[in-house]
């Protein structure tokens, strides 16, 4: 199999910055590292092929991860806001059919009253964990080295949840690959894939006509 564009990052300029925030930054290593380790975590929360990770969307590096990491593991994400309330966050992730949660410093008290209610594993950043969730850095490190990623589970999109005309939200796919595919891998290599644009200038900037007026 060949390698992703972030192993190839990893490898060729491992010490480079990738990704930063408030609290800090991670090298293309590092990154590597953080999204192979959440990946197999992932599966813990999810290990069946229609579960899903709720994912609150704090602008950290986290929620990045986590997405990459759903992709990598086969492991469908949701794309929650951070600023519902605790009801609004319960209802969208029983229509998700999430079985576990990620969350930043904004939604991290409504995503622990849903993980208590719902009886949900719970992952926050950025804030220290209370009650029975687990923080990011410990969890991420606790994952084990030896486990393989499953190649063949369904293909999960993220979903994504929009407001609609009901007053309730609506969760729908995202439309990033345009053909059907077979299965998880194949979605990640689709993903992966250079963008298959023509080479040379568009059409419409095409050279002009040699025909003059008269």
């Amino acid at each position: 199999m060949s390698l992703l564009p972030l192993d190839r990052r990893a490898q060729e300029t491992p010490d480079e910055p990738a990704l930063a925030d408030d609290l800090g930054g991670l090298t293309w290593s590092g990154l590597a590292d953080q999204v192979a380790r959440a990946a197999v975590r992932l599966l813990e929360f999810a290990p069946g092929p229609d579960d899903r990770i709720a994912v609150l969307g704090d602008n950290a590096i986290p929620t990045l991860v986590t997405h990459l990491a759903g992709l990598r593991a086969g492991a469908g994400t949701v794309a929650i806001s951070r600023h519902l309330t605790s009801r609004e966050l319960i209802d969208q992730i029983i229509d998700a059919g999430a079985t576990g949660i990620i969350a930043g410093p904004v939604g991290a008290g409504a995503a622990l009253d849903a993980a208590r209610e719902l009886g949900l594993p719970l992952v926050t950043h950025g804030t220290p964990a209370a009650g029975h969730a687990f923080d990011w850095d410990l969890w991420l490190a606790a994952a084990p080295d030896d486990r393989a990623l499953p190649a063949e589970r369904p293909a999960r999109p993220p979903l994504v949840y929009t407001s609609g005309t009901t007053g309730r939200a609506r969760g729908t796919e995202v439309r990033w690959v345009g053909t059907p595919v077979a299965d998880s891998a194949a979605y990640l290599a689709a993903m992966s894939a250079r963008p298959g644009f023509p080479s040379g200038p568009p059409p419409w900037r095409a050279a002009p006509s040699s025909t003059t007026r008269p």
